[in-house]
């Protein structure tokens, strides 16, 4: 009898390590992908804040040239 618990204790203890290192494996892949998330986020916007400025500049240049007539 004991050692039929000790079988099922064992075959439950083996699966449950086996779900752990699928989980860990899990978290690590979605750790990964929000990183690349963020990266691309934050290249993204700094493009649109780099483009804007950009066009800031160029609306501001334009100005200029009007009112001093250059």
């Amino acid at each position: 009898m004991e050692s039929n618990q000790l079988e099922v204790l064992t075959r439950r203890l083996s699966e449950a390590e086996r779900r752990a290192k699928l989980l860990r494996l899990e978290v690590k892949s979605i750790r990964q992908e929000i990183t690349a998330l963020q990266q691309s986020v934050v290249s993204t916007v700094s493009a649109t804040v780099t483009t804007q400025n950009a066009n800031n500049n160029n609306s501001s240049s334009s100005r200029t040239q009007v009112r001093t007539g250059r």
